[in-house]
């Protein structure tokens, strides 16, 4: 795979180089003030970020001399998130300067590996966003509906499932030299500081780095080449698969082949064979409900838009009916994450979809929590009245920004 790169250049010596490591420290700066993440990142070891930018060129040094040693990595934290449904998520943080190492290490590999990856692999790719391979799904399903037979299919945990052992052997056979594998084992067995415990991880990448998206595509490649050259139709985004085709035989015959991959890599498909069904029966992928050749949110997308609206909006008899009026006010027309910018966001973001039933349904359901959040009450007086009193508000609907954004793209 790397041979032609290696007859010109080392890897590991590009990885390690000063100027690479210089470019690596400029990326994540550059990336964090554009996420306003430059004063608020701080590593596991306290480090924050713009902490060490009058003496990047030492710090710089001395993590070259960490990479060229093969120094363990601090263990990562797990911390908790929310997510806009309420719940929380994990994310690992990295101590500052083995954030600059992955990175160091993903600038000089991520070109070389996105030439060899998959043409039907659409997830963490400049190259192949995984808008594409909705939009290249919806496009099959309509032009054939009635005629495919579709295999829809996630892996259960992937991130926490992927097996080091295995990984690494793979790695080995693609082409990449001793120390650029040395380099990546440091990260892919990176211990984890969890409730005041240092834990070994058996298997799973740790997210927090831009290597966890290059190794975790990575795992199942070989699958994807199978694959997308076997069925008419497939795709990968992460560890959400579809694949399309006329002929039932191949389709399971894929799916065969996608849990005898999968067990061979000790990954577990949920649902256990994945959905396997004609495309005039209802699947979902990538967050799009396919039916009666239509396509909509699925049940997850829209009760996430719903429960936002809803936490922003909680009924409290307490609190008067002016005092609430400007709170709307603020949540329409705030500068930080406006309702208003909102709207256009989930429109842009699910563009394909075409149900205007449904959009017209989860608009009205916008009106509803308004009314409840005024009146605490949903009934149809509640709803007249508090129609007429936030009519100076001027709200324009989802259902109207839908309109909009679909009448000129």
């Amino acid at each position: 795979m790397f041979e032609i790169y290696k007859q010109n250049k080392n890897i590991f010596k590009e990885i390690v180089s000063l100027s690479n490591l210089e470019k690596a420290y400029l990326d994540i700066v550059e990336k964090f003030e554009k996420e306003s993440k430059s004063f608020r990142y701080r590593g596991c070891d306290g480090t924050r970020l713009n902490e060490i930018d009058s003496n990047s060129k030492k710090i710089i040094k001395e993590i070259r001399k960490e990479l060229l040693e093969f120094k363990t990595l601090q263990p990562a934290y797990k911390t908790l998130i929310p997510k806009k449904n309420g719940k929380k998520r994990g994310v690992y943080v990295y101590s500052v300067k083995d954030r600059i190492k992955a990175e160091a290490i993903y600038r000089v590999l991520i070109p070389l590996f996105d030439e060899y990856f998959s043409p039907f692999l659409f997830s963490y790719r400049s190259s192949h966003p995984s808008h594409y391979a909705a939009r290249s799904a919806v496009r099959r399903y309509k032009r054939y509906y009635g005629e495919n037979f579709v295999l829809v299919a996630d892996i259960s945990s992937y991130s926490e499932t992927i097996n080091h052992n295995i990984l690494i052997e793979k790695l080995k056979k693609v082409g990449l030299d001793t120390e650029t594998i040395k380099l990546l084992k440091l990260f892919i067995k990176t211990k984890v500081l969890e409730d005041g415990e240092i834990v070994n991880r058996e298997a799973g990448f740790l997210t927090g780095t831009p290597l966890y998206a290059l190794l975790s595509n990575f795992y199942m490649d070989e699958f994807d080449k199978v694959a997308g050259k076997y069925v008419s139709f497939y795709r990968r985004v992460g560890d959400d698969v579809i694949a399309m085709d006329k002929s039932k035989e191949k389709i399971e015959k894929l799916q065969n082949t996608l849990l005898e991959t999968t067990k061979k890599l000790k990954i577990k498909l949920n649902n256990e064979k994945g959905s396997l069904v004609k495309d005039t029966e209802e699947f979902k992928f990538l967050g799009y409900r396919f039916k009666n050749k239509k396509i909509s949110f699925d049940n997850s997308s829209k009760n996430k838009i719903i429960s936002a609206w809803k936490s922003s909006m909680i009924p409290n008899k307490k609190i008067k009916e002016s005092d609430k009026k400007k709170k709307i006010k603020k949540i329409l027309y705030s500068k930080n994450e406006n309702i208003k910018n909102q709207f256009k966001q989930i429109i842009h973001q699910k563009k394909l979809v075409d149900d205007h039933e449904q959009i017209k349904e989860i608009s009205d359901e916008f009106f509803n929590i308004v009314t409840k959040y005024l009146k605490n009450s949903r009934i149809p007086k509640s709803r007249r009245l508090s129609k007429e009193n936030i009519k100076n508000l001027k709200i324009k609907s989802l259902y109207n920004y839908y309109k909009e954004i679909n009448k000129y793209e």
